[in-house]
């Protein structure tokens, strides 16, 4: 996207990719990931062996949401609201929080997620699964450059079941699964060619979309520094990622204006939007 935007921002005439800087040229070398030969063929079989197959197409995706009572909106989680979520978590942790991924992405999220399930009142009871994309470049060894091109993420999930959590203890129960999670990631980039690996990827759909009441997954990530992309019209004024509309997920970016807080969008019915929205600004406010 940033190489595209800066082609057009200056408006090249001549051999464009020996004009880009070198962050911005594009390493197609795909012999940095260390893939078995089998590794996939060995998807495809169990992919065409399903007894839910989900052959290529070039058809649109079926929409599966009632759209006609969805609302859109994002909401910011400035830097000092961060902070101060972060704190009242490190509170709660009982001194655990040497061993607790305290990130910008893990409290934000965290905090987007309980947010969700109490709008949507799933805290008493229900199954929530919630999932993200962790970016393996650096963690292969050795690591790929960041302008690597090409698929290098692996999908993180978990489902909790929230009527075994006390209310109280909701987000550092999700700060702790995030955490460990995200720990767990280097574990699993290294057994990533091993059969149960891919058997727990191919299974994910079977055991957790089908018995989870919601999933919340996330589509962009505030590292993506999207705001920054100018195309030679200015940088964009607002972001929105179309496809939380039909997958129930979320999007994260950066700040719009830079002062190093989380922009995030989400689609919710309208009643649950209006009790999203009162959430997430109440409880910043009881901090």
């Amino acid at each position: 996207m940033k190489s595209w935007a800066h082609i057009c921002k200056e408006n090249f005439d001549d051999d464009v990719a020996a004009l880009l800087p070198r962050d911005l040229t594009p390493i197609f070398d795909r012999t940095g990931v260390d893939e078995p030969q089998e590794f996939a063929t060995f998807i495809l079989n169990k992919i065409l062996s399903s007894s839910d197959p989900n052959p290529k197409s070039l058809k649109l995706p079926r929409f599966t949401r009632d759209i006609g009572n969805l609302v859109r909106a994002n909401f910011e989680i400035s830097r000092q609201n961060i902070t101060k979520l972060r704190r009242k978590i490190v509170s709660q942790l009982n001194g655990e929080e040497k061993d607790t991924h305290l990130s910008t992405f893990v409290v934000s999220y965290a905090y987007i997620i309980v947010s969700i399930v109490k709008a949507k009142q799933l805290e008493k009871k229900g199954k929530v699964g919630f999932l993200f994309s962790g970016d393996c470049r650096s963690r292969l060894n050795p690591p790929l450059p960041t302008n690597y091109f090409g698929n290098c993420v692996i999908g993180s999930f978990v489902l909790i079941d929230t009527e075994t959590i006390a209310e109280g203890d909701l987000i550092v129960w999700v700060v702790k699964e995030l955490s460990r999670m995200i720990k767990e990631l280097e574990i699993r980039v290294k057994n990533m060619s091993s059969d149960r690996e891919i058997e727990n990827l191919l299974n994910f759909e079977r055991n957790i979309v089908k018995v989870a009441d919601l999933i919340i997954g996330v589509a962009g990530s505030p590292q993506f520094g999207i705001y920054g992309t100018d195309f030679g019209w200015g940088k964009p004024n607002k972001i929105q990622i179309v496809s939380i509309d039909n997958r129930g997920a979320i999007s994260m970016a950066e700040s719009r204006d830079g002062n190093g807080g989380i922009e995030v969008g989400l689609v919710l019915k309208k009643h649950e939007m209006e009790m999203f929205s009162s959430l997430f600004v109440n409880g910043f406010k009881d901090m």
